[in-house]
């Protein structure tokens, strides 16, 4: 089995690429970026590569892989042409897409995969992704219909690299969220509907509605009566300050967002916005009472299900068409995954999920 891996020398592609190698099937993995690979294995090769280039479509047609992979964000900008490239070269894809514009985009490319006979699974990291699927467990396994679904995510300063994080971080936290409320879909301006609440291995903090693509989704798929999806940060200290971001309107455009997210970055960089956090990211997933949750590094998180769920695409276990997590696979794509570990909210707070 051959994958190749756009945005492969980045913080979640690289992880990807290590999740991918630990699969026996997989024979070759191809880095694709426009910057120069890392200390690689044998079984890697490095090739530069534009996803924004007229000829990306040739390039991943030269390669001749069984799946693409595409990790480079952020994905407001970069997922769309690159689900077009793969459509185009004719090969399956499988990508890790956050934000909810562009989710919408690359749902449209349906009809077009289909047509090509191509299967292709968009947002299949840990938010969209594994929440997804935390949600389609409990649906699915009974209880009040509709559901009401509410997904709460919380990341840390300290887990997470790139520059790309932090571009979409600044882009999910402003303007209006898609929700979904009393059987409707509906704009709410990110930072409402606040919340507190508390995650398996980070503990305490304040989150708000955020424009992830969960709401798009999975009423869809799902037979719920709202979706609601709300993230935040840890430190608490971080939302102050992404909330000053929006406030100066600098996270609502797109020019200013890509330059103060090189500057916050670069201080990341010095460890100074790393104070007080965790090496820990989690979501949990609620259904009328029901919680469910995952923690682990963002790294892993996002990256092993990518790679798990590349390896079976490639395998042809999922049907032409662009598709949601939800609508490809079951909780059982992550419950063995190295560094995603599953809970669920017990008499005593947060357990391991049983196996």
């Amino acid at each position: 089995m051959h994958a190749a891996v756009v945005g492969a020398t980045g913080d979640i592609g690289s992880g990807v690429v290590e999740h991918l190698l630990r699969y026996p099937e997989m024979e070759q993995v191809t880095v694709l970026d426009v910057r120069g690979p890392r200390d690689a294995e044998a079984s890697v090769t490095y090739q530069n590569f534009d996803v924004t280039a007229d000829d990306a479509d040739e390039v991943l047609g030269d390669l001749d892989v069984d799946v693409t992979v595409n990790a480079a964000g952020p994905f407001y900008r970069l997922g769309p042409p690159a689900l077009e490239a793969a459509l185009e070269a004719r090969t399956a894809y499988v990508d890790v897409c956050d934000d909810h514009d562009a989710t919408r985009e690359e749902l449209a490319f349906d009809e077009q995969a289909r047509e090509a006979d191509v299967p292709a699974v968009v947002g299949c990291g840990w938010t969209p992704g594994v929440s997804n699927l935390l949600a389609k467990d409990v649906v699915d396994g009974g209880g009040p219909e509709p559901a009401e679904v509410e997904v709460d995510w919380v990341g840390s300063a300290a887990d997470a690299s790139g520059v790309a994080v932090v571009e979409h971080l600044l882009h999910t936290a402003s303007g209006d969220t898609p929700q979904y409320l009393d059987g409707e879909h509906r704009d709410v301006s990110a930072g409402d509907m606040k919340k507190d609440v508390e995650l398996p291995e980070v503990g305490d903090t304040r989150v708000a509605a955020c424009g992830h693509p969960e709401p798009i989704t999975l009423p869809t798929y799902l037979d719920v009566d709202s979706v609601v999806v709300r993230g935040g940060l840890v430190p608490g200290w971080h939302n102050k300050l992404v909330s000053a971001a929006v406030r100066s309107g600098v996270a609502g455009r797109t020019l200013l967002r890509s330059r103060a997210s090189r500057l916050l970055h670069s201080l990341d960089r010095t460890g100074a916005l790393s104070i007080g956090g965790v090496e820990r990211s989690a979501v949990a997933v609620e259904v009328d009472g029901t919680r469910l949750a995952a923690a682990g590094r963002m790294k892993d998180l996002t990256a092993a299900p990518a790679a798990a769920a590349a390896v079976r695409v490639a395998e042809s276990e999922v049907p032409a068409g662009v598709q949601p997590p939800e609508a490809a696979f079951t909780l059982d794509l992550v419950r063995d995954l190295d560094g995603v570990r599953l809970y669920e909210d017990g008499a005593a707070g947060w357990k391991p999920m049983e196996r």
